[in-house]
């Protein structure tokens, strides 16, 4: 029950790509305080048609990896309590995950059932979805915003200074002392 429990973040951009229309995304996964354990960055395999897509593919790729990290922490006898959190910046994946109602829409009924895994894991307990604000070229403090700048990295570019501190942040350095909004 003193383990510390590893925690993740997941983001996605929608059609980055000019060629193919494909989306950017990924998650980063860390044990509060550490270095970040695991970085995945890639584009996806498929087309996602909402931004709404695109976040809740990411999120279930990362609860994949979830689901075989407790695996391993299990054989290892690294008790891990209660659900992983994973923190997602999109307030529509948040809820469609999260609800104890599921609604088909017209925005979600044509998501695959591996896009359908990240609300799976909030049902069984395994996960905890968790909204969190996005950078939006804000430089954060909190733990939790500290975390979600790993992962809003991967989809946007990085000002000089920003890139400076996502890189520190990587290597499981103290988010900075002040806040600093920027016009």
């Amino acid at each position: 029950d003193d383990y510390p429990q590893l925690e993740y973040g997941s983001v996605a951009s929608l059609a980055d790509d000019p060629d193919t229309l494909k989306t950017q995304g990924g998650y980063v996964a860390r044990f509060p305080g550490q270095a970040a354990t695991t970085f995945v960055s890639r584009q996806s395999a498929t087309l996602c048609t909402s931004t709404y897509q695109a976040e809740t593919h990411f999120a279930s790729e990362a609860v994949k990896d979830i689901y075989y990290k407790r695996a391993l922490f299990d054989e290892l006898q690294f008790t891990i309590t209660g659900p992983t959190r994973l923190f997602i910046d999109n307030q529509a994946t948040v809820l469609d995950s999260g609800s104890p109602i599921r609604k088909f829409s017209s925005k979600s009924k044509h998501f695959t059932l591996q896009e359908r895994l990240a609300t799976q894991a909030t049902e069984d307990g395994s996960v905890q979805i968790i909204k969190i604000d996005g950078s939006q070229g804000i430089t954060l403090t909190s733990d939790s915003i500290h975390r979600l700048h790993d992962c809003d990295a991967m989809t946007k570019p990085l000002a000089k200074e920003d890139f400076q501190r996502y890189s520190l942040s990587l290597m499981g350095a103290p988010p900075p002392t002040c806040i600093e909004k920027r016009g």
